[in-house]
């Protein structure tokens, strides 16, 4: 079933302990897990290994989606990886009033995810759970309801070709 809407999903991550000697803002999370699943509106929902083909060019990371505070895009501040168990996100923060503030509010536990934005080509389903099979990545959220909140993150750097262990968002 193809779909010519835009569908925002969330993934939660912890935020860590930093002090604010380091002016630097480096966030590192996972996206999507394939094979996590996300209960939405009296569905279940999870995307399958290789449902994102093709990583997108540009795509910009904002904070809930409002395209008015963009905090880093591809390919300059934003990148993204995909293995095997899912697509990770790494993102040197923009220095603007709006980064500032999204960072205060991931230390003050206002915001506690990253959300991706799809448009699904291919899906199925059986009874009420939703098999996303070919999705596009169009945008990137931090945001304050993660939709798949078993996702697990840990408080690590290197992207995943670089050490195996998933990400969190360090700063």
């Amino acid at each position: 079933m193809k779909s010519q809407h835009i569908e925002r999903r969330y993934v939660s991550f912890n935020p860590p302990e930093r002090g604010d000697e380091n002016p630097e803002a480096l966030l590192r999370g996972t996206l999507v897990r394939f094979g996590d699943r996300a209960t939405i509106a009296g569905f279940t929902e999870e995307f399958l290994p290789g449902s994102i083909p093709t990583l997108p060019t540009d795509v910009i990371l904002n904070r809930q989606h409002e395209r008015l505070f963009p905090l880093a895009r591809t390919p300059e501040t934003l990148k993204l990886e995909r293995t095997d168990e899912g697509i990770y996100v790494e993102a040197d923060l923009s220095r603007t009033a709006a980064a500032r503030q999204a960072y205060e509010d991931v230390q003050a536990g206002l915001l506690s995810g990253l959300s991706i934005e799809f448009r699904c080509l291919k899906d199925e389903w059986s009874g009420t759970h939703r098999r996303i099979k070919h999705a596009v990545v169009t945008d990137i959220g931090l945001v304050d309801r993660p939709a798949y909140p078993d996702s697990e993150i840990s408080k690590r750097a290197g992207l995943p070709s670089e050490k195996a262990i998933p990400w969190d968002l360090l700063f």
